[in-house]
């Protein structure tokens, strides 16, 4: 941002050159009463902008020579510049996405999108504009999927941050149902998603479990750093049924079977998705 000289066809305006969170780089100003910008140039660009200009490849402004910025009393920023400011909104205070939203368009940020269907990880822009939960976010794709088709430019996605991974995440429908209904976290990084639905996961890591088993805890590989990753059900928190009464003579009752599986990430070894980007 700075002030700087540009001409327009056959004539010239002192303007001011920063980036509009919608439009992108601009300059706004007052066309000049000569070929060198006057105080009273100064005081209309600073006090009445009367032209908006934006700024592309051959449209640029020549930036002022600090000399100049102070014979004509121009200050660092004009007050205009504060409608322009973005507000603060929670993905940009997030730590996990501290330097990585687009210089000139600080509401986009590059997310990675883990496709488990084809084995892919995409980097695709998203422009953030709704906080959805505490370090969660939802905006608008930017780009289109090579490899997924539902994933268009338009789309709404959900993106957070994570401990362990290289960057911003999108938050897939399995990544949200798997979430809901399980904790997982990695021993070493700290990672807490899994890419897969849960049920195929289990149901490809245990072939032989009975039929009805339930599984309660068991080990994979992190799909970040190829440790070992807890994976836990959550309590669904309803009211434990209270008992019925003993009836001696009642026929017996067909026991349902319950299986709690723990499984060294060493046997787990084959079912890494991928290893993230070196």
């Amino acid at each position: 941002m700075a002030w700087g000289r540009i001409r327009l066809q056959d004539q010239f305006a002192l303007v001011f050159s920063y980036v509009d969170p919608q439009a992108g780089p601009s300059a706004k100003g007052a066309p000049m009463r000569g070929g060198e910008p006057s105080r009273d140039d100064a005081e209309d660009a600073v006090r009445r902008p009367s032209l908006t200009v934006r700024l592309g490849p051959g449209l640029r402004p020549v930036p002022l020579a600090a000399d100049e910025v102070q014979r004509l009393a121009l200050p660092v920023e004009p007050e205009w510049l504060s409608f322009f400011k973005p507000k603060q909104q929670g993905w940009h205070v997030d730590p996990f996405f501290a330097g990585r939203f687009h210089p000139e368009y600080p509401s986009d940020l590059e997310v990675l999108f883990f496709l488990p269907a084809s084995q892919k990880v995409e980097q695709m822009w998203v422009q953030l504009d709704r906080v959805a939960s505490e370090g969660t976010y939802e905006g608008t794709l930017l780009n289109t999927s090579h490899f997924e088709p539902t994933l268009t430019q338009g789309t709404r996605v959900t993106v957070r941050g994570a401990k362990g991974a290289k960057g911003p995440l999108w938050v897939s429908p399995s990544m949200q149902a798997n979430a809901a209904g399980w904790t997982s976290v990695c021993q070493s990084c700290g990672f807490d998603a899994l890419f897969e639905p849960v049920q195929a996961l289990v149901a490809r890591t245990f072939p032989d479990a009975p039929p009805g088993a339930e599984m309660l805890n068991f080990t994979t590989r992190c799909p970040m750093c190829n440790e070992t990753m807890l994976v836990g059900k959550r309590e669904t928190g309803a009211p434990t049924p209270e008992p019925e009464p003993e009836v001696v003579a009642a026929p017996a009752k067909k026991n349902t079977v319950l299986v709690v599986v723990a499984v060294t990430a060493a046997a787990l070894g084959a079912l890494v998705l991928w290893q993230l980007l070196d």
